[in-house]
């Protein structure tokens, strides 16, 4: 189990940000406002830090109506925003739809048998940035878009036995899909002892079922979402187990082809 104090990964916090694009996964049940609130407190702590963090959004479908990274990938007015050295405004959180994009990506890099470099895309186009995050569905962190990507996913669950057998089945899927290790946050009340309690034995049992099926050690911890110190050491924690999204090769993808001649608003809003 993951050291609850906040010192976890706390050594980050004098760190500026680097050139390479930062890249963290995140997973949470459907429906949860609290935990997704939890997120986006996480984020903002990262903002905090002088780290421009912009969101892709993957629980959310683009449309004409609500256009986000699929329009993004088929047009390209992002050049004169993105260039090398440009800084992302880190007074708002960015949040972009994302749901069709990233699965065109993956698409894409399947047809091409070059499933390692799914992501790449991204970058010329949130250079600006230095933490992308995507958040997802389990169902697409189990396709190819992480092959190849030393990042750690987070899922974030909650305390109860029908969220303890569901996140077992999404660590497992990850290593046998992905092959790749998830960490676990149980976010609780910092008032709710009962829940607290329940928690901390949700994570023993997960323990034990990962070491037994999996032979994996489980990194968890216990997070009050109300309590914006824990959720610091969360955004550190993601910080402390980010990836790194590469620049494509050159004329590796080129949305540039369907691009129109009249650069597009950016396509995010602020949470």
């Amino acid at each position: 189990m993951l050291d609850a104090s906040f010192h976890q990964g706390a050594s980050l916090h004098c760190h500026q940000p680097q050139d390479e694009l930062r890249l963290m996964v995140v997973s949470s049940p459907k429906g949860t406002l609290k935990t997704m609130e939890a997120m986006w407190q996480a984020c903002r702590s990262l903002q905090s830090l002088g780290y421009p963090v912009v969101v892709l959004d993957a629980m959310a479908v683009e449309s004409d109506q609500a256009p986000g990274l699929q329009q993004m990938l088929l047009h390209a007015p992002w050049d004169e925003y993105s260039a090398p050295g440009a800084c992302a405004d880190v007074g708002a959180l960015t949040v972009v739809p994302a749901a069709l994009g990233l699965l065109t990506l993956v698409n894409a890099a399947q047809r091409k048998g070059q499933p390692q470099q799914t992501l790449e895309p991204l970058e010329p186009i949130f250079r600006r940035y230095s933490v992308v995050v995507i958040h997802a569905p389990m169902e697409l962190l189990t396709t190819t878009m992480l092959t190849g990507c030393p990042t750690m996913p987070l899922l974030l669950t909650r305390p109860g036995q029908t969220e303890l057998v569901e996140c077992y089945r999404q660590l497992k899927h990850l290593t046998m899909h992905a092959g790749l290790t998830g960490m676990v946050a149980y976010m609780v009340s910092s008032a709710d002892v009962a829940q607290q309690e329940q928690a901390r034995e949700n994570i023993q049992a997960l323990e034990r079922c990962v070491m037994h099926h999996l032979g994996q050690r489980l990194r968890a911890t216990l997070v009050y979402e109300d309590h914006a110190p824990d959720l610091q050491r969360l955004a550190l924690l993601l910080l402390e187990n980010a990836g790194a999204i590469t620049a494509p090769a050159p004329l590796a993808w080129q949305p540039g082809q369907q691009a129109h001649s009249a650069p597009l608003a950016y396509f995010a809003q602020s949470h």
